[in-house]
């Protein structure tokens, strides 16, 4: 019966599956759609890049996705004065001293003592960033993440303060 209900609960309900049936028939407004939420996730993880950049965290130029995965080794002697030697227990300091939630790098196989973390950058509401973006083609990732992405702005400036004030 678990078995059963899952795959009741789980699966993809029938408009769903007809609305992405529409969506891969190539129709220039779907596509335009793609290609427009594309390009405002590329700029708000482009924000969030640069704030790791500022902290002096290497992180290649972004081909994709709205997950960033830093790895925060420049930091491994000042947060092992803290007692944090592990992504894990960085993860959990983030969560507990500047409440931002991330995935320590064990989750993806990383060894425990590489203190990477996944960051997501799509905590925002998209119809609020698509509006702002359709007014202000070209916008900056400074300008568009002010404007539309209270959550990621915070959780930027939090990281950096909590990284600068190690």
């Amino acid at each position: 019966m678990i078995c059963i209900a899952s795959e009741t609960w789980s699966a993809v309900s029938a408009p769903i599956q007809f609305a992405s049936l529409k969506a891969f028939e190539n129709e220039p407004v779907v596509e335009d759609y793609i290609k427009t939420c594309t390009e405002i996730h590329s700029i708000i993880s482009s924000y969030v890049r640069d704030g790791l950049i500022s902290l002096d965290i290497t992180y290649p130029v972004l081909e994709g996705a709205f997950y960033l995965y830093p790895n925060f080794g420049a930091f491994r002697d000042q947060l092992i004065g803290r007692d944090i030697k592990t992504s894990g227990q960085l993860a959990m300091r983030m969560l507990d001293k500047i409440q931002v939630a991330t995935l320590p790098g064990t989750a993806f196989g990383d060894a425990p003592e590489n203190l990477t973390l996944r960051l997501a950058s799509c905590d925002f509401e998209g119809q609020i960033a698509l509006n702002y973006y359709i007014k202000h083609p070209g916008c900056t990732p400074e300008s568009l993440v002010n404007a539309c992405c209270p959550k990621i702005k915070l959780a930027c400036q939090r990281l950096r303060d909590y990284f600068n004030n190690l």
